[in-house]
């Protein structure tokens, strides 16, 4: 689609959108969320549409990207273990901490931990991960607001 269709396309598609006035609709920043946490590329690809269909205005899109995904209050602080599907679909588990007092509404600083343990014949289980992250890294991320994540390879 040239820039012109693509133009004429958002601007009708805006004017229909504001001609609903449907109170329930989705937000900007709900959509970049359900966007952003697209499990698969399926669902990345109907979060897309929504997107395009929701604004013409790339600047707009562009700001409510850099805002980023609205998270709860309810971020459970301190260490977890999770696990996540790599790209090469195995799954794969890290250590995350979460600073006590962590405020969604701030912004805040993370660090990834690349720390070459990926040689090893068996990875680094999440509990070694929290320690060495605990020993590496002790009170420096609580005292920063700094979220720290430790993939294991």
């Amino acid at each position: 689609m040239d820039r012109i269709s693509w133009f004429l396309f958002a601007m009708v598609g805006s004017a229909f959108l504001f001609a609903q006035g449907d109170e329930s609709k989705p937000t900007l920043s709900d959509l970049v969320g359900a966007y952003l946490k697209a499990e698969d590329e399926e669902e990345r690809g109907k979060a897309a549409e929504a997107l395009k269909k929701a604004t013409g205005d790339v600047f707009e899109l562009e700001r409510a990207f850099a805002s980023g995904i609205r998270y709860d209050k309810g971020v459970k602080c301190g260490w977890s273990a999770l696990e996540a599907k790599a790209n090469d679909g195995v799954k794969r588990h890290f250590a995350l901490y979460v600073p006590e007092g962590y405020d969604p509404s701030v912004p805040c600083a993370l660090l990834l931990d690349l720390h070459g343990g990926v040689s090893r014949p068996v990875l680094i289980p999440p509990d070694g991960l929290q320690g060495y992250g605990k020993q590496v890294w002790e009170d420096m991320p609580g005292k920063n607001n700094i979220i720290l994540a430790l993939p294991a390879g």
